[in-house]
């Protein structure tokens, strides 16, 4: 495109025919390199606009000339939104244990040395992309499950920094310092973002590498990794931290960054949903097909985000309607004339207890080996519900086991990335010294070579060098002497005296 700008950028609204002629000249460049359809040209339409509009102004003559028509707009939308219903229509359910799978996998990946490894688990633990880890990203801790976030990629120029909270899908210390290890391996300077970008397929071969085999495709040209950062973390940090009474869309939204307007996380900032039926690929779902969010919001260090924290929030076990039902002053509210059916009244004076709900729990007993009288079964019934209770309390305590070793495993990890961290540093710092002592070396090498170069070349000419005398514990040097043509066996250099040995 920048050959392109010299062309349109002295263009007025006067020279609209102009203007005109260009953008059909740019359409018909897009269909000789084997872009005619409609889906084609919508991805580059967007590029060379979102270009134009940034070296121009969003009022220059070639954006107005250079665009779809409302129709052809429609018939583009139209084409993409079948796709993504189709694929909706269609998700791809993953299990609490593939999600474990996928956590573990992008957790351990943390503690690669190849940089690429690093920001693949970047990806599916805080949904951030590429470019975001190695440059932009900003993270700050908000709790132990969630961090602060500032530099999203797609609010780039805008007056006032966004900045919201987002989840992370392990510890957020951990997040935070493979943050700092990527980028002390992979240091990006001064690139800019499209030059950064290119670093996404390496990030992509890292993700197909990684968990091809535990998330499933749903086709497309989205990559795995595209996936992975939006879809899969979406859907994860739903069912993880999801409180039970908050929309999914709106929670979805919000992590995502989905906001209408600019500025900090306020009131006047309104999130948009318009957009999250396009990463709604895949759902999580218990083997008996139940669809559950919040799993973790009774772990420990785990909080509801600032967003959703409400002061007037039910008491959990209450119903929430109830609750708001005592708020509520009380109304005379009109009699309906309709009759409200009421609930058949039992035949016996003794509601409590029917002859029928004997007769059932006197059998149900029997099946088990219990009769005698109805004070035996009923003894027998609530001793049965008791050692029931028991046994589902093995389980739960077992949970809890394996979820204090979670956490062990979680610390430990935390340890090893932030040992790794240090020992990348120390490393680079050790490379330093060793090749600045290297490069000394050398250095003095070369000296002392060209010293026995030229005592080498003054022996053997006969010339007059400073004989070295010992006086006084001191180096003293006469200078003027001439050596001698003709030195005795015994005062001759080894070099010499070898010399006439081979001779």
């Amino acid at each position: 495109m920048e050959q392109y700008l010299d062309a349109v950028e002295p263009l007025t609204p006067a020279d609209r025919t102009i203007a005109e002629e260009w953008a059909a000249w740019m359409r018909t460049q897009w269909a000789e390199h084997g872009k005619s359809s409609m889906t084609q040209q919508r991805s580059l339409m967007n590029e060379v606009r979102a270009f134009l509009k940034k070296q121009l102004g969003k009022d220059h003559i070639a954006l107005e000339t250079l665009d779809f028509s409302t129709e052809e707009w429609a018939i583009s939308n139209n084409a993409i939104a079948h796709k993504v219903a189709q694929r909706n229509e269609n998700q791809v359910v993953l299990s609490p244990e593939t999600v474990n799978q996928i956590v573990t996998r992008a957790t351990n990946l943390l503690s690669s040395r190849n940089w690429y490894d690093i920001a693949a688990g970047l990806a599916v633990l805080s949904g951030r992309r590429v470019t975001e880890v190695l440059k932009t990203a900003d993270l700050e801790l908000a709790s132990d499950y969630s961090v602060w976030f500032t530099g999203a990629l797609k609010r780039r120029g805008e007056e006032t920094v966004l900045r919201y909270e987002i989840p992370t899908l392990c510890r957020a210390e951990y997040v935070l310092s493979a943050i700092t290890k990527l980028r002390s391996i992979k240091p990006v300077g001064e690139l800019s973002v499209g030059e950064i970008n290119q670093f996404s397929r390496a990030v992509a071969s890292a993700c197909n590498e990684h968990f091809a085999d535990i998330v499933p495709s749903v086709g497309g040209r989205d990559t795995l990794y595209t996936h992975l950062f939006r879809g899969i973390y979406l859907t994860i940090s739903v069912y993880f931290y999801c409180p039970p009474t908050v929309d999914e869309q709106e929670f979805r939204a919000e992590i995502k960054g989905a906001f209408v307007g600019r500025g900090e996380l306020n009131s006047t900032l309104r999130r948009t949903i318009a957009s999250d039926r396009h990463y709604k690929n895949y759902i999580i779902q218990n083997s008996d097909g139940a669809m559950r969010k919040g799993v973790r919001l009774d772990w420990n260090g785990v909080q509801i985000l600032k967003a959703f924290q409400k002061l007037d929030q039910p008491e959990p076990g209450r119903s929430p309607v109830d609750s708001v039902q005592n708020y509520l002053p009380q109304l005379d509210q009109p009699k309906s004339t309709e009759a409200i059916p009421m609930m058949e009244k039992p035949s016996t004076k003794r509601p409590e207890l029917h002859a029928d709900d004997l007769t059932k729990l006197q059998s149900l007993m029997a099946q088990r080996g219990v009769t005698g009288s109805y004070a035996e079964i009923f003894s027998a019934a609530i001793q049965l519900l008791q050692s029931q209770q028991q046994v589902e309390s093995k389980p739960s305590q077992e949970f809890e086991s394996i979820r204090w070793f979670q956490t062990e495993i979680d610390a430990l990890r935390g340890k090893i990335i932030q040992l790794e961290s240090q020992s990348s540093q120390l490393d680079a710092a050790a490379i330093q010294t060793l090749q600045i002592e290297n490069e000394q070396l050398k250095i003095q090498l070369q000296q002392t070579q060209a010293r026995l170069e030229g005592i080498q070349q003054l022996l053997g000419n006969g010339a007059t060098v400073p004989i070295p005398i010992l006086a006084e514990g001191r180096s003293l040097h006469r200078q003027g002497c001439t050596l001698p043509t003709h030195t005795p066996p015994e005062r001759q250099h080894p070099i010499g005296l070898r010399r006439q040995r081979q001779n």
